[in-house]
Order: structure tokens, then sequence, then C-alpha cells
């Protein structure tokens, strides 16, 4: 049973039922659907209406079928990524011969595995290595990962890799976020609810879904930031917070947030006497910072970072975030009128590590198109701009195309 092999009609039809059997019985009545609507909310974060589900479930008269948006969200509470995703995985139930199927069974033996263990702050190469070519794998192909996704969704090693230190964001405008729904369902801690759901926020922002991005904000809000400790979540918390009152057009509360992470940055100088709070930290922070046009806090931040090599090579994996660094310092170089620097810094850019890359290369383009006086030039970056906007789905950057 492939999803291009029957009618939407029956893929709702299916869904139904697993609807009934997640919620645990048979929806026969308004308050079923009143229940119904407040449990998909509490899972998926998305509000449902219990008119939509008396709709659905044919308990008042309706010739109209639900959108594939909220079929998709329907299938998120089941336990699945997507509809198509709910079709294929019953077809690998009925089907086992599927390629997808197998290759994902064999995904999952690998991160029930042992991890090899270590010493404490050495890199096991060959693992990594293997865990690299997997994840190559498994995000090239969206069918794989929906297969796959369900599988490991409660394995504390893929939590950690598939999700946490390896986060696909160049996927994040085709899906590859969705898996994060059922991260937060299955791993109830705090720091990886605040994860979750700011890693969900931000897919939303970079599709220009303010109304999703709303949704995962107010969840993030119902979390104490003093309670979390992880550099990266704390910083994606303020990120958030950053962010989104940057779109909201509150730049009082957005500088509030602004001037909380200076203090923070303030007070680990007069704890530790040295200047970082944590390089963790420094670069998650940027990143967001980046994003809502901060570009001389992003200076302040990342160049001493830049200029200390000692540091980065002790505590930066430089394969990953010394060309992001470099991006977001010749981003900020562009546009506070440091020309001179953003240009001696572009030739210093070199491959930039293939999670984040077309991520980054955008705003790369970015720069380089402010940058060009040469018209030909600035005319074949815009082509390459609107090229990976397109690939990516990243609507949060088409203002890039107006310049």
């Amino acid at each position: 049973m492939n999803s291009n092999d029957i009618s939407y009609f029956e893929k709702l039809s299916l869904l139904k039922a697993q609807m009934s059997l997640q919620f645990g019985q048979r929806i026969v009545n308004y308050n079923d659907c009143n229940g119904l609507s407040e449990e998909v909310f509490k899972k998926t974060g998305k509000l449902i209406s219990s008119q939509t589900f008396r709709r659905f479930f044919k308990l008042i008269k309706s010739e109209s079928m639900i959108s594939q948006l909220t079929a998709d969200i329907l299938c998120v509470y089941c336990g699945y990524l997507n509809l198509d995703h709910l079709v294929s995985k019953q077809s690998a139930l009925g089907n086992s011969q599927t390629t997808q199927y197998h290759e994902a069974q064999i995904y999952k033996t690998f991160f029930e595995g042992v991890v090899p263990k270590i010493a404490k702050g050495e890199v096991n190469q060959v693992y990594l290595d293997a865990l690299n070519r997997l994840l190559k794998r498994v995000f090239a192909d969206k069918l794989l990962y929906d297969t796959l996704i369900p599988l490991v969704s409660r394995n504390p090693t893929a939590h950690n890799y598939l999700f946490e230190q390896f986060p696909f964001i160049d996927g994040f405008g085709r899906g590859f976020e969705q898996g994060y729904s059922l991260y937060i369902r299955h791993k109830p801690e705090l720091e990886a609810q605040v994860f979750g759901n700011a890693m969900l926020f931000l897919s939303s922002v970079l599709q220009n879904d303010l109304t999703s991005a709303k949704v995962y904000h107010d969840i993030i809000c119902s979390f104490n930031l003093e309670s979390i400790k992880h550099p990266f979540v704390i910083a994606r918390y303020m990120g958030t917070q950053i962010l989104y009152h940057h779109l909201m057009g509150d730049m009082d509360e957005k500088q509030s947030w602004i001037t909380l992470v200076k203090n923070k940055l303030i007070d680990n100088v007069n704890l530790h006497g040295f200047q970082y709070f944590n390089i963790e930290f420094e670069l998650m922070i940027s990143e967001y910072l980046i994003l809502t046009e901060s570009f001389k806090l992003v200076i302040d931040i990342l160049l001493p970072v830049y200029n200390n090599k000692e540091l980065i090579a002790k505590d930066i994996d430089t394969s990953f975030w010394i060309m992001p660094i470099k991006i977001m310092l010749i981003r900020s170089f562009t546009y506070t009128n440091r020309l001179r620097e953003a240009k001696e810094l572009i030739p210093k850019v070199a491959k930039i590590n293939w999670l984040v890359d077309d991520y980054f290369s955008i705003q790369l383009l970015d720069a380089k198109r402010k940058i060009s006086v040469n018209e030909a030039e600035r005319i074949a970056i815009g082509r390459d701009l609107k090229r990976l906007i397109s690939k990516t789905k990243f609507k949060y950057f088409e203002p890039f195309l107006k310049q």
C-alpha cells in the first residue's frame, strides 16, 4: 500500500482508526471531541478545535475533509511524523519487504548498541565517522527518516545524536524537524523539553509560521530558566525569547533579554576571571542574535573567540563551528560598515558542515551581495540566494531577495 496508491479519503480513514487507538476509545460524542482536542494540544502544541473533530468523526453533518496540515498534526499525536508516514508505516507492517523498513531496522540496531567507552575529553573517531555516515544517509531520504524516527524515539543514544548533538537545521523546512515532536513526547526531562520545543520554534520561524512559533514560545515560557544548567539549552531558551520579541516588534522586551545575556557574560568574568560565560553558550546565542540583526553584539561576543586560537583549538569542534563563526562575523561586519574586515574574512571560509551548510550559506551570500559593487556579480549571487531559499523553504530569508 503506497501512499500514492490510495485516495485522500482512504488515508483519513486510516487516520481515524489510529486516532481511536491513541485516544484509547472510540470517539462517539461531543465530550470525546473536547477531550481529544485537549489531548492533541498537550502532546503536539497545536490547537485543533473540538468542532473540527465533530466534523472529522461525522458527529455533525459536513461534506468537507480536514486539511493536509491538520491531518499531519493528528498523525504526530498518533506517533507518526505525518499522514504519508502513517500510510507507509501501515504498508511496512503489512509488507516488511520495503527497502526503507529493512534499512531503518539496521539503524535501529546501531542505536541500541553500546556506545564505546572512552576517556573523558577524548573522541572515538571511528564511532563518530560511522555515525556521521549513518546520519547523512538518513537525512538524505525523507521516507527513511520517517520510518526510522518512531523506531528510535525512545532510545537515549538516538536522543543524543539524532536530535541533540547533530540537529539537521538544513532540513527544517522539509519536514526533518518533525521528529522533535516525538523526542519531547518520549523525553520528559526539563532540558529536553526546552531544547525540543526551541528547535520546533526555530523551524517555525524559518518557515515564517508565526502561529506555530507562538505556541512553542509559550510552552518554553512555562519552564523555569533558573532550573536549566546546560549552556546550549540556556542559549536556546534565551535566544527563543530574543527572536520571538524581535518578530513581534516588542523591542523593549527584546532588549531586556539581550541585557540578561550580557549580564550572564559579565557575571562570569567577575566569578571566574576570564571572558567567557561558556563558549557553547556564546556560539549558540550568537546564532539567534544574527537572526535578529544584533550585529554589534555578535561582533563583541565572537571576535574575541575567533582571535583566541588556543581557545578554539581546545574547546571548539573546529570542523563544525569555525565556519559558522566566520560567516556570522562576516555578516555582522558587513552590516556595521566594517567592510574591510568582512572582505578579508570571506576568502577564509571553506566547507561548511553539511548539517547547516545551506542555512549559513544563505547568510554568507546575503553579506557577499551587499558588499559587491559589481552588478553582474550581484545578480549571480541573487540567483544563488533564490535557489537556496527555495530549496530549504526558509521563507524567513526571503527579504534578502529584495535588497
